[in-house]
């Protein structure tokens, strides 16, 4: 069933689903700097739970990529990323030629 939507009704939901994911990925950060990026959500009739899926570097690009964070959160996640080995070379990478 088509059902009409006002262009305000989506714009509003548009701005408040912005504002939801910019909180969850502030709530994210840990006690190390570090953000939990990938979450699992799972949707309810009523309520919707979010759980992190585990610390990964690319969830860290993907936090300094979405933008949310201030010049003195990039910093600090950076310097965070200092700390921590988030990546290990398990064998040599190889280039693909197209």
């Amino acid at each position: 069933k088509r059902t009409d939507v006002a262009i305000a009704d989506i714009r509003r939901f548009c701005l408040r689903a912005i504002h939801v994911l910019e909180e969850t990925i502030r709530d994210s950060r840990r006690s190390d700097g570090l953000y939990e990026s990938y979450n699992w959500v799972c949707v309810g009739d009523k309520e919707i739970h979010i759980a992190p899926v585990g610390l990964m570097l690319e969830g860290q690009v993907a936090i300094l990529e979405s933008n949310v964070l201030c010049q003195k959160e990039v910093v600090e996640l950076l310097n965070a990323l200092e700390t921590r080995q988030l990546f290990v070379v398990s064998e040599p990478t190889r280039k693909k030629v197209f």
